[in-house]
């Protein structure tokens, strides 16, 4: 049996579940795709493989389908499954399983960081004092005490919170499916979506990529933002439209933008040409502890289904209905 780790490449030492997965009797590559959508190439570099601890590289129906005949299952390194055809999946066979609250604790530090850097203008005066350009000083806005509202209330916006919590910070949440118990335990408020935007000092943005949240943050959206709010996207690119959030941050609807996810290519994006953004290249869910756990939870899925057990976090049980013989 062969496995592929896929997931981008960011300096981690992928030694150990190589050698995890070696004990296992599974000879295991690492294999960075970086996150392609070149069906060509995913499938020359995958084929052959029975198990794939992937990164956020296409996974659709044709992808699935020439890779079908070897590959067994794809243990997301992640929990957002939006590039991965689950029921293609299900048809070929092949099992799907994710790692929710994985990599939990990167992505609250780095959203946290984000609106740390927006209200103390960090990068602003960094990008200043490097390029030699005349700089005024300006009083920073105080994250302490202030109201903060998560769109998307699961494991990420749970660990954010109690990140928040040393700062004395209100927390809001819209869900539609709200955990109210969690929400208790933590102090935090469900409101409608008008309320979060109305009321929030920051908004930081926790929802999967689906047919319901593409492009739901959109003009409307910012129009009932506070003006000197900020906003922040650690989740998906295409949940937010782009062109209506440039409109807001150039007009001054919106104080400002910290962003680590895009709805398109970095290159020539007219986001990073305003100074009211801070930008990352998709590195949020990237701490060590963070992608250590991760991987765990991958080798124990796969573990799991080479000894006949039912793997945690699957997605498409029905998979083993169609698994060819």
């Amino acid at each position: 049996m062969r496995a592929a780790i896929t997931i981008l490449d960011m300096g981690y030492d992928y030694t150990p579940t190589i050698e995890q997965l070696q004990a296992l009797g599974i000879e295991a590559r690492y294999i960075p795709l970086e996150g392609t959508d070149d069906r060509k190439t995913i499938c020359q570099v995958l084929a052959g493989y029975d198990f794939i601890l992937a990164g956020p590289e296409l996974y659709d129906s044709e992808v699935l389908q020439t890779l079908s005949s070897s590959l067994k299952l794809i243990a997301r390194l992640g929990v957002g499954v939006d590039k991965i055809n689950l029921a293609a999946a299900t048809g070929f066979g092949i099992a799907v399983c994710n790692a929710p609250g994985g990599n939990a604790c990167s992505v609250a530090q780095h959203a946290l960081s984000l609106m740390l850097d927006l209200s103390m203008n960090v990068t602003k005066y960094d990008r200043l004092i490097r390029n030699g350009r005349p700089y005024r000083r300006t009083m920073a806005q105080d994250l302490i005490g202030k109201t903060v509202g998560l769109l998307g209330f699961g494991r990420i916006s749970a660990e954010l919170t109690k990140l928040l919590s040393g700062f004395a910070c209100r927390v809001l949440a819209y869900d539609v499916y709200p955990n109210q118990e969690l929400a208790a335990s933590l102090g935090v408020e469900f409101v409608s979506i008008d309320e979060l935007c109305a009321s929030s000092d920051y908004i930081s943005l926790h929802l999967p990529l689906t047919e319901s949240t593409h492009g739901l943050v959109d003009w409307q959206f910012f129009e009932k933002m506070k003006q000197s709010a900020f906003f922040v996207n650690t989740a998906r690119g295409p949940i937010v439209n782009e062109p209506d959030l440039i409109r807001a941050l150039k007009s001054g609807l919106i104080a400002g933008a910290g962003l680590d996810v895009f709805d398109g290519p970095l290159e020539g994006n007219e986001l990073l040409s305003l100074d009211n953004v801070v930008a990352t290249p998709y590195v949020a869910f990237s701490s060590k502890l963070g992608t250590q756990r991760t991987f765990d939870m991958a080798v124990r899925c796969i573990c799991s289904y080479i000894s006949g057990q039912r793997p945690d976090h699957l997605l498409n049980p029905d998979y083993i209905r169609h698994i060819q013989v």
